[in-house]
């Protein structure tokens, strides 16, 4: 359900609950649109969590693809290096929310 919100609607709102109820994960940013040709830049910090005791080294992305019914980018578990910047390609994928 909360995949198929920002699929369908772009709702980041029921995901970002859910995530955030998780010893596992340590933040959550929702950002404004994107339009075509627009892009976004992020700084994700890796160091070491003393008041959690681990370290947060991996980052998850799902994003609605703007103007569709129901498609959407993720990237899952991508391990962030802290010595270099990488560009990262994904597919696009069909909620199979809409017929």
């Amino acid at each position: 359900m909360e995949l198929q919100s920002i699929g369908d609607g772009g709702d980041t709102n029921p995901l970002a609950t859910l995530l955030l109820g998780s010893a596992d994960v340590r933040d959550t940013v929702q950002g404004d649109a994107i339009g075509p040709g627009m892009s976004a830049t992020f700084t994700i910090d890796v160091r070491f969590s003393s008041d959690l005791g681990k370290r947060f080294d991996r980052i998850s992305v799902v994003t609605m693809l703007i103007p569709t019914n129901d498609t959407f980018i993720a990237l899952d578990g991508f391990k962030v290096r802290h010595d270099r910047v990488e560009t990262v390609f994904v597919r696009a994928s069909d909620a199979g929310t809409e017929v």
